[in-house]
């Protein structure tokens, strides 16, 4: 590895010979572009010491003054925590208001402004450090739209804003507070990082920028679904070019880890060891009737996903039982450069079957040397993993996995790296390996610091003796002593939570309850007032560990961060499945009007998904300790909504009046004339409502759709588990359609994009049945059924799918269930209309400039669009 910052930006411009690209790597004093129309350099003030990066906390260069952003109350605060003794205090200068979601903070290396970025109002506000007490400065900047990350280069001329659903970078002069400027980059970028190579020009830095969702490497052959399918992108560019309206993109990968350190279970997907598991008694399997005793084993629908189809090893411990398991990069939050190394934590994903806690989700940090492109990828759960469990668990940070790691920061030498598990609460301390990846000092010299409820950001002090988490639900900032590994302050108070009691304290507990990996209380009405008393600083998430996931390992927010979709596909119990968004679970006016759940509408309410924690996270759930009562067996598919425990009540709240579409830019006025109307003539039977989808649970008995689990023991009765509503046809747990006044409502609609040849149509675990058949008068009532794995049969969809909302449709490619189809330009060729005799939509419009509008109009649609 190399270790040099001061010169390592420029070897790489050399070396790659990227003149058009970045700047020169001659001595010129216009940066080697030549360019005479290059605007001068304003005059340098002080030079940062460090390279820039996006977070959402920050200090001033003498490590006295954090700048914090509070999310949740619009609003960023300035708070001394270092005296002119160098003593440690709290005193909270000034809260100001800024624009509406404020995301990520920069400051000035003279310190003497932050540059805010608000997402909602697509723009930056700035905050003058230098006054007496801070305030704002100006107006705010007008950028892109949601923008988040933000950097300013190392001699305070420029600042880079990322436009995350604008695939842009907006350059901001620091001077006059103008965009001047505004760089096109590719996907959703995210944060954004600055090299510094010590000198007074800026203009000869690089411009590094995340994007957020990793992206297929090789479509036609290896599609989503496979652990090695997609790999992370990087864009960069140099300042120079990019303020000299010439910046060309180049990009770096990080690849696929091969072995994540962890294996699946893969015997119920080959032939062989299928049957000898059936002919063990080991497994039944699906199909295999009310007695167990058919041959379930030979509906395996493919093997793909077999390691060795000759293998006759059916032992757990075989080749085929512990088979090594890879994953990939996806969601890049942060970046930090240190020589000419960038770090960058993501969360990791696995989605191969079989569905397993351990299997799906990981802690990945990659070491990527920008000059070289050397690559190294840890996942730091598979250091984790060889920790001794603790004897109190509730008490312990020990042996927490590194759910959701969103942040991380390191020392002016890059020798001490801090990482931020947003799920876990915890911030762990890092070191470098000799290959370059980050080192935890597993199994036994583990640090780590706990944190106030959610932390995003972590800042460390340029003198390595103190660091600073921003803790987003808990609106406070935690304290931590480096020199002697502890914890200073849990709770400084960055702004104000919401009180106990009032509407946005229950949204705010759904929040924790859904982002949390370790637990919140199942009772939060302590006085059955109907209120919710705890503050939510009083919860201590680490007390109630093991509810959420098993050690902190993954929460409902690892695939759907602020409750979008990580935009995986995952080998599901269903099939292939792309992650849905929630942003059109709940129409806004109405929040009894939800969207039936999943692709094949299997689910009924987010109550359901508490088997989520139970079955996929290896949790316990939130409804074990209900008033003294365990109330886990009352949740299944499509059973009770509400009333079984607050901390699920308290989800379903967050997600319905607090989860909002992504922010999209205006089509121009001709794809919203001609493409809006494109759409009312062919897409709006199914797609219109306040959902952007016809799918909803208002007009029949939801609560519970079903008396009984319809995947339990009634499965296998002659006439299933009924719905409690006669006019629902179901199929199981599927809700197919509803009979309104003579009328049939589908509800799940066949439009052509399944594709029973494609060997990924495969279901990736899941049983049925379990108990005694209850039906009365079914000619096996009272028969016992054992459990029926489905591990390996063909997938769900023969009976169509559940239309899936449009709601900010743009930020969630790739399309369909599957995740086959990576542009709407696929979707047009692919997606048959029942209504116009199941013609491809690219068919039934077939004029090319009319399908441009139809498409413009479907990427600009969000909260802000009229529906129909």
């Amino acid at each position: 590895m190399k270790h040099n910052t001061q010169y390592g930006t420029r070897l790489l411009f050399c070396s790659m010979a990227l003149t058009s690209l970045l700047l020169g790597c001659g001595g010129g004093g216009d940066g080697g572009g030549g360019g005479g129309g290059r605007e001068a350099q304003p005059d340098a003030g002080v030079t940062a010491r460090l390279p820039a990066r996006s977070t959402n906390i920050a200090l001033t260069s003498d490590d006295r003054r954090l700048v914090v952003v509070n999310r949740q109350n619009d609003s960023v605060s300035v708070i001394q925590v270092k005296d002119g003794n160098d003593v440690d205090v709290d005193a909270k200068l000034a809260e100001i208001s800024v624009g509406k979601e404020p995301r990520y903070v920069a400051i000035t290396p003279d310190d003497q402004a932050a540059y805010v970025t608000n997402a909602v109002d697509g723009s930056v506000s700035v905050i003058d450090l230098a006054a007496a007490t801070p305030k704002l400065k100006g107006n705010p900047i007008a950028v892109g739209s949601e923008p988040r990350g933000i950097a300013i280069t190392p001699n305070g001329t420029y600042a880079f804003v990322a436009n995350h659903t604008e695939g842009s970078v907006s350059v901001i002069q620091i001077r006059t507070n103008q965009v001047i400027n505004t760089v096109y980059v590719g996907g959703n970028p995210m944060a954004v990082t600055i090299s510094n190579d010590g000198d007074l020009d800026d203009r000869d830095e690089t411009v590094y920028v995340t994007r957020f969702f990793s992206e297929l490497a090789d479509p036609v052959n290896r599609p989503d679904g496979f652990n090695d399918a997609k790999r992370g992108v990087i864009d960069y560019f140099g300042v120079g070019a990019a303020i000299a309206s010439g910046a060309g993109v180049a990009q770096l990968y990080i690849e696929p880890l091969a072995d994540s350190g962890f294996s699946a279970d893969r015997r119920q997907f080959c032939g062989n060891t299928r049957d000898i598991l059936q002919s063990q008694g080991d497994v039944v399997f699906f199909n295999a009737g009310v007695d167990g005793d058919g041959d379930g084993a030979a509906s395996l629908a493919s093997d793909v996903f077999c390691p060795d189809n000759f293998s006759v090893d059916a032992s757990a411990g075989g080749a085929i039982g512990r088979d090594v398991q890879g994953a990939y990069p996806n969601q890049l939050f942060s970046a930090v450069l240190r020589d000419y190394n960038l770090y960058v934590p993501n969360v990791g994903a696995s989605p191969e079957p079989p569905v397993r806690f351990n299997l799906n989700v990981q802690a990945l940090v990659t070491t990527l040397d920008v000059g070289s492109g050397y690559q190294v990828t840890t996942n730091l759960n598979n250091q984790i993993k060889t920790e001794t469990p603790p004897a109190d668990p509730g008490a312990s940070l020990t042996r927490l996995f590194a759910n959701d790691v969103v942040a991380i920061d390191a020392n002016k030498s890059g020798d001490d790296f801090l990482v931020v598990s947003r799920g876990g609460n915890y911030v762990m301390r890092a070191t470098v390996a000799p290959d370059g990846s980050l080192d935890l000092g597993a199994p036994g010299n583990v640090v780590r610091f706990q944190t106030g409820n959610i932390p995003t950001g972590v800042v460390m002090s340029q003198d390595g003796t103190r660091a600073y988490t921003n803790n987003e639900v808990s609106t406070s900032v935690t304290a931590l002593d480096l020199i002697g590994n502890q914890v200073l302050q849990l709770d400084i108070a960055s702004s104000k939570p919401p009180a106990p009691g009032t509407a946005r304290h229950r949204s705010l507990l759904g929040k924790l309850a859904f982002f949390t990996a370790l637990g919140v209380p199942d009772v939060l009405d302590l006085d059955k007032d109907g209120n919710f008393d705890i503050d939510v600083r009083d919860i201590q998430p680490l007390a109630f560990r093991g509810k959420a996931s098993d050690n902190a390992w993954s929460s409902c927010a690892s695939c759907h961060d602020d409750g979008h979709s990580d935009n995986v596909t995952w080998i599901f119990p269903t099939g292939p499945r792309q992650t849905i968004a929630l942003e059109g679970t709940f129409a806004n006016s109405d929040p009894r009007d939800q969207r039936i759940l999943n692709w094949n509408a299997v689910r009924g309410s987010v109550t359901d998904f508490n088997n989520n924690s139970r079955g996929v996270q290896g949790g316990i759930g939130h409804a074990t300790d209900v008033g003294g009562v365990n109330r886990s067996a009352e949740i299944f598919n499509h059973g009770p909504t509400s009333g079984i425990s607050d901390a699920l009540d308290a989800m379903t709240e967050w997600v319905a009046t607090a989860v909002r579409a992504p922010i999209m830019p205006a089509p121009d006025s001709d794809a919203e004339y001609t493409g809006r109307q494109l759409f009312a003539a062919n897409c709006s039977s199914c797609h219109g409502g306040e959902k952007w989808t016809k799918s909803s649970v208002l007009a029949y008995q939801n609560n519970p759709t079903f008396a009984a689990n319809p995947l339990a023991a009634n499965f296998f009765a002659q006439g299933r588990q009924p719905a409690l509503d006669p006019n629902l046809t179901v199929a199981g747990p599927q809700i197919v359609a509803l009979a309104i006044q003579g009328d049939v409502l589908r509800l799940l609609d066949d439009v052509g994009t399944r594709d029973g040849s494609n060997p990924l149509e495969i279901r990736g675990a899941g049983a049925i049945g379990g108990g005694l058949i209850s039906i009365p008068g079914d000619p096996n009532e009272g028969v016992e059924v054992s459990p029926q794995s489905t591990q390996g049969f063909a997938s769900l969809g023969g009976a169509g799918f559940n239309v899936p909302s449009l709601l900010g449709v743009a930020y969630h490619a790739p399309y369909l269930h599957d995740g086959s189809a990576a542009t709407l330009e696929e979707v047009f060729d692919r997606h048959r209309l029942p209504q116009s005799g199941g013609q491809p939509i690219s068919s039934v419009i077939s004029d090319a400039d009319d399908l441009e509008y139809l498409k413009a109009f479907l990427l600009s649609i969000d909260d802000e669009t009229q529906p129909f």
